[in-house]
């Protein structure tokens, strides 16, 4: 499989932003969580090379859970 050079950069990115959420958001500690856990994800894809549609298959997975989670504690009922 060829390389993505991009990979790097994009987790450098994705730290920074973490480390700037504001203080103000109320799920500031959840989605610095998340972030974090995107740049881990990503550093080990380029380490090993080819997973990077497996890791983003991940975290859509994920971001669908959370939306999911939200539309629920919105409305107090679970979602079906």
């Amino acid at each position: 499989m060829p390389d993505d050079p991009g990979l790097i950069e994009l987790a450098d990115l994705l730290a920074l932003v973490a480390a700037h959420l504001p203080e103000g958001l109320a799920a500031r500690a959840e989605a610095a969580t998340s972030l974090e856990m995107a740049v881990e994800h990503l550093r080990a894809a380029d380490r090993l090379g080819g997973l990077l549609p497996v890791v983003t298959l991940h975290h859509l997975r994920l971001a669908l859970q959370y939306e999911r989670n939200a539309r629920q504690d919105a409305t107090g009922r679970p979602e079906h």
